[in-house]
């Protein structure tokens, strides 16, 4: 009798546990919701790099335009001496 109870019990607790652990239809998983946040780091990463790099050349620009009236300025001002 208390075999019976005893492998009852064994099966009950496994079907449980297995009830418990199967993958939900439309739930990601936890490696999924990893991924899913590795690959959304990556993407921000990226356009932020884009960004960065777009105000690096704008102020870039901004600098060799800026010196390239200051030269002019200058060579003007030696034609007048």
């Amino acid at each position: 009798m208390k075999k019976h109870i005893i492998i009852s019990m064994a099966v009950a607790v496994g079907l449980v546990a297995l009830t418990g652990c199967q993958k939900q239809p439309g739930v990601p998983g936890p490696a999924e919701k990893a991924g899913a946040a590795v690959d959304k780091a990556a993407q921000d990463t990226r356009e932020a790099a884009k960004n960065t790099a777009s105000s690096v050349k704008d102020a870039t620009d901004k600098a060799v335009n800026k010196a390239g009236a200051a030269l002019e300025e200058a060579g003007e001002n030696m034609q007048k001496e």
